[in-house]
């Protein structure tokens, strides 16, 4: 079940909102029964980031409700006219006091229940935390010191694993350019199917051609005219 609110009153005329079947939509929607304006209800948009520094993550001790006490990375609903990417950089500094380098889209969250959409970010850390109203504290982890049992949401857990399994395909990914030798893992074996094929399947020799025949002719028949020729003409 939603535990998110639904509005009473319609933002147009003030009358009381009830749950209608739209026929265009198929589907009830909250409509006025003043007005006949609907009221549409769309998830939330969550941005945050993963701050790295050194291989390690900061992490901060929430100060406020929910969850208080208990560690999370820094995010935030995104506010109108910015991107989501300056949402989680706007979050960042809020909340911790970090200056971020967007690096990429870790992963999408959503979660029906509470009505929001989470959009996480890997990031590097340009500055120092800077602890502020928002957390009791904050601290940097590496992959094997993050404390699992008190973090704050389930979008805190996967986000964090997320990052852990990246971190472990760079490592395999690099490991296996280092084995080929610097090439990416396929090229040598292609690069000998190849080879096998064209054993298999020789080049044909190259026939010479009518130019080639038609001016040695030439040649040999300009020889044997000159060799004919009386000593006097010589």
């Amino acid at each position: 079940m939603a535990v998110f609110s639904e509005p009473a009153h319609c933002a147009t005329c003030g009358s009381n909102l009830s749950n209608q079947f739209v026929v265009d939509e198929d589907r009830e929607r909250l409509v006025c029964d003043g007005c006949g304006r609907i009221h549409y209800m769309n998830p939330s948009i969550v941005a945050g980031t993963i701050p790295v520094a050194d291989g390690r993550v900061w992490l901060l001790r929430r100060a406020i409700e929910p969850r208080k006490g208990a560690w999370t990375f820094p995010a935030g609903y995104m506010e109108m006219g910015e991107s989501v990417e300056e949402a989680a950089i706007r979050e960042t500094r809020e909340e911790i006091g970090l200056e971020v380098k967007i690096e990429s889209l870790l992963n999408v969250y959503s979660r029906p229940t509470m009505s929001t959409v989470h959009l996480i970010y890997t990031a590097e850390a340009l500055t120092a935390p800077v602890l502020g109203r928002e957390a009791l504290e904050f601290a940097s982890f590496s992959a094997r010191e993050i404390p699992w049992d008190g973090l704050a949401f389930w979008t805190t857990q996967m986000a964090l694993r997320d990052w852990i399994a990246s971190l472990k395909r760079i490592v395999e990914t690099k490991g296996a350019v280092e084995t080929s030798g610097g090439t990416p893992l396929g090229s040598a074996d292609y690069s000998s199917r190849r080879s096998s094929r064209s054993s298999m399947h020789p080049s044909p020799i190259a026939k010479p051609s009518s130019r080639t025949t038609c001016c040695s002719s030439l040649s040999s028949s300009s020889v044997a005219l000159t060799s004919r020729r009386p000593s006097s003409l010589a």
